[in-house]
């Protein structure tokens, strides 16, 4: 029986930490559209948009930082950053503390689930059991990309899900969750939120109903790209301390 060359095995895991090692900070400047540290409010550090938070209070972030996250009620908490982000390719990076991992919670959402938007936004959020789910629509059917490890409940952990144009792939930790996911993804101009899915479609899966899917817990730091980052750029933004400040604007 041959056993495993354990120098081998240890070089190999080691690759994905020292390639983010080397990713510098002016590389995650490049592409990055919004990011919301959520200290306690939700103020844009790129473009110093003020979105106003509904229900929800500040909290200790990973680090232990008085407020330093934003707690949600899963009932009527959400964060509304408005319909100035649409990117057509983007990565989305966020540290999340769910208090309960027994039913469908948004993270990230742009569906308004209504005619003229239907089954053409994206949203991020984790499913019962506690699984990443990304929907990247096309259009034609509500194609999503699925996380195959289970966020557990009352512990921060970095998610984060990237699409490149073709491919969509899901984050856990800085590492590939799941599948990619080969989709042409389409859009419609709707409004970003955090915490909740804006328009949920009614009964009938098109009739206004407002938010829903409300998370219940912890989010933290919020950022999104107009790029899908690489394999060491989303392990260098999951490996960043708590209260790191996003990249200013500005050329590189």
């Amino acid at each position: 029986m041959n056993r495993p060359n354990l120098a081998a095995v240890a070089a190999a895991l080691a690759l994905p930490l020292a390639a983010a090692a080397q990713v510098r900070p002016a590389d995650l400047q490049r592409g990055l559209v919004a990011a919301y540290a959520l200290d306690g409010d939700a103020v844009d550090a790129v473009t110093r948009f003020r979105a106003s938070p509904v229900a929800t209070r500040p909290i200790e972030d990973r680090s232990g930082l008085r407020n330093g996250a934003l707690w949600f009620d899963g009932a009527r908490s959400a964060v509304n950053l408005g319909s100035a982000l649409q990117p057509a390719r983007f990565t989305i990076s966020a540290w999340i503390r769910p208090d309960a991992t027994d039913r469908v919670m948004v993270i990230v959402s742009k569906v308004r689930n209504l005619p003229g938007h239907y089954q053409k936004n994206l949203e991020l959020r984790l499913d019962p059991g506690g699984r990443l789910f990304l929907h990247v629509p096309s259009g034609q059917g509500w194609e999503a990309a699925t996380g195959a490890r289970p966020v557990p409940p009352g512990r921060w952990t970095h998610v984060a899900a990237t699409y490149d144009g073709a491919r969509a792939q899901l984050y856990l930790d800085g590492a590939r969750d799941g599948q990619p996911l080969s989709v042409r993804y389409a859009q419609s101009q709707t409004d970003t939120w955090i915490g909740a899915r804006p328009e949920g479609g009614g009964a009938d899966g098109r009739t206004p109903s407002g938010p829903t899917f409300f998370f219940l817990g912890a989010i933290d730091d919020v950022r999104v790209w107009d790029r899908a980052l690489s394999d060491a750029e989303i392990g260098a933004v999951a490996a960043q301390p708590s209260g790191t400040p996003a990249p200013p604007p500005g050329p590189v």
